[in-house]
């Protein structure tokens, strides 16, 4: 517990909230009614390196300080919040089923894979189930049934899943070959890691 609550990893989660309000904030209207943002790609990111927890929290606080800072029209409503926390959880979630089953760290290869199936997962899951559902709900002034606003909202949100899944998948690859930001990832790195154990080796011999 205290090697999950290090000040590395606070500060961390701290710029991830940062990161996902400004997501939040700053996105781009593709249509009247639908916007696009880079939130599912920080969030999803954030949840591979700071954990279930870390990953659903930076979700849901970013959402909801978003909204405070812009509100988007309407009431503010926690269950979109909910949505965007589960965008980081799946991903940690799914490293945390392979680390139990595999007994191993992850691989760049895997890195991409579990990026690619958690995108998926949220993009059914979150964009088409939990926040749809939710709009329809609350925000549907013109009455549409589900399966109108869903074939509206799909045209629309496919494009935005697709290139934040594509985004996360990348950003995944990049970062974790950071040494400094590998120590978060749980992933297994052949370069760098035989170089370690090298190290780790020299100095152990050097002490004898």
């Amino acid at each position: 517990m205290t090697n999950y609550l290090s000040a590395k990893r606070i500060a961390l989660f701290s710029m991830f909230v940062a990161l996902n309000t400004l997501a939040n904030i700053y996105d781009v209207y593709i249509s009247p009614s639908e916007r696009f943002s880079l939130v599912l790609a920080v969030v999803s990111v954030s949840g591979f390196m700071l954990g279930m927890a870390g990953g659903f929290l930076t979700g849901f606080l970013g959402d909801a300080i978003g909204f405070l800072i812009k509100p988007s029209g309407g009431a503010y409503t926690p269950f979109i919040g909910l949505g965007i926390g589960l965008t980081g959880f799946l991903p940690a979630f799914l490293v945390f089923l392979y680390r139990i089953i595999t007994r191993k760290k992850l691989n760049l290869i895997f890195t991409t894979i579990i990026t690619a199936i958690s995108s998926v997962l949220c993009f059914f899951i979150v964009t088409c189930g939990i926040n749809m559902f939710v709009i329809w709900k609350l925000f549907n002034p013109g009455r549409k049934t589900f399966k109108a606003l869903f074939i509206v909202r799909i045209s629309t949100q496919f494009p935005v899943s697709l290139v934040n899944g594509i985004l996360s998948c990348v950003l995944c690859r990049f970062i974790v070959k950071i040494p400094y930001f590998k120590q978060f990832f749980y992933v297994y790195n052949t370069e760098n890691d035989v170089e370690e154990q090298i190290e780790k080796a020299d100095d152990e011999y050097g002490n004898k």
